[in-house]
């Protein structure tokens, strides 16, 4: 994650907040949604500022996985009348788009497939946000009707038309088995390594309960656009286990987001 060091008036939040100020103050937003600053203190922290309502699932799930030992620990979630604040202390180590984990790809992928599985395979009891993944169907099949898809990822997934590409959407939703935890933007970016160990993951602003091929899509895509080449993609298969891997769901899951992933 960039991080830009800048002057930031914090004295003009919420007072609840001056506590977390201390030290230098860094901007790493990635969103238009939401600023996001990283407050350099030991420990350090991470506040976002969103509008008013936009960051509650955000914190609710990261709450969760956070009690599951997947996720950085929620310190506070409030709001006003224009703004919501979260504030989450820092997992330590750097995420899967470090040069340092770049150098060694293989050993990353291990990490990465080793660990998705582990957290797809966890206890779903309990979980606060469930039916994930088929919540995008209404939005795929409204997106189909007016004429918007993602004609790359239509063809990442081997439809060779927007028809085609839809009719197995249509013919084949019912498949999806929504069983799992997932992460929901499972990336390179959402993930954290400390001297080649799992830290946790970040961001699990879509997860909940759902299909776990809709991570698979994109951790397999990410590892592909990441690393510039799509050879790790058996290695990660293998680490993952490909008895939990479904060739037909992977491709559902994919149709589903050419039809929602797109302007």
């Amino acid at each position: 994650m960039d991080k830009k060091l800048i002057d930031l008036d914090w004295l003009a939040l919420p007072k609840r907040l001056h506590k977390y100020f201390g030290g230098a103050v860094f901007d790493c937003s990635c969103s238009d949604r939401a600023k996001t600053y990283y407050l350099a203190q030991s420990p350090g922290f991470y506040l976002k500022i969103g509008k008013r309502g936009s960051l509650e699932k955000q914190a609710i799930l990261n709450k969760y996985f956070s009690n599951k030992g997947f996720g950085p620990r929620v310190l506070e979630y409030f709001y006003d009348d224009t703004h919501d604040y979260l504030i989450m202390d820092e997992i330590k180590g750097v995420n899967g788009c470090d040069e340092m984990i770049l150098a060694e790809p293989e050993r990353f992928c291990d990490v990465f497939s080793e660990n998705l599985r582990r957290f797809h395979d966890m206890d779903c009891s309990g979980c606060p946000i469930v039916g994930v993944t088929s919540s995008i169907i209404p939005e795929a099949h409204s997106m189909f009707l007016s004429g918007k898809s993602d004609p790359w990822m239509l063809e990442y997934a081997g439809f060779s038309s927007i028809d085609e590409g839809y009719s197995f959407l249509c013919e084949n939703e019912h498949f999806l088995l929504e069983n799992t935890h997932i992460h929901g933007d499972a990336c390179l970016p959402n993930i954290i390594i400390s001297d080649w160990k799992f830290s946790g993951f970040i961001d699990f602003e879509g997860g909940g309960i759902g299909d776990r091929h809709f991570d698979l899509l994109w951790a397999i895509w990410s590892l592909g656009f990441n690393l510039k080449t799509e050879k790790y993609r058996n290695r990660f298969l293998d680490g993952y286990g490909r008895e939990a891997f479904d060739i037909n769901r992977f491709k559902l899951c994919t149709a589903i987001q050419a039809f929602s992933y797109c302007n």
